[in-house]
């Protein structure tokens, strides 16, 4: 997008050699952030898989309140 050999900069320094290019930083927080959300939307899918395993089976559903998690599990969203 932006390299120094090829991309905006490059067209822009065609242009106008005097041209200054400077990268936007709402740019970079932007692609942070939209790869936080995908790898969110990966870890909750999983969380999620995890929570259906066990509470298909009341055997593992039990091992787990008894063994491993003094804690209450609930879902966060009913989707039937």
């Amino acid at each position: 997008m932006s390299g120094i050999h090829s991309g905006v900069q490059i067209k822009i320094k065609e242009i106008n050699s005097n041209a200054l290019f400077i990268q936007s930083r709402n740019h970079w927080l932007n692609l942070a952030s939209v790869h936080a959300v995908e790898l969110s939307k990966i870890f909750f899918a999983y969380l999620e898989k995890i929570y259906s395993s066990f509470a298909a089976s009341t055997d593992r559903w039990e091992v787990l309140l008894l063994k491993h998690v003094p804690v209450v599990l609930k879902r966060v969203i009913d989707t039937g």
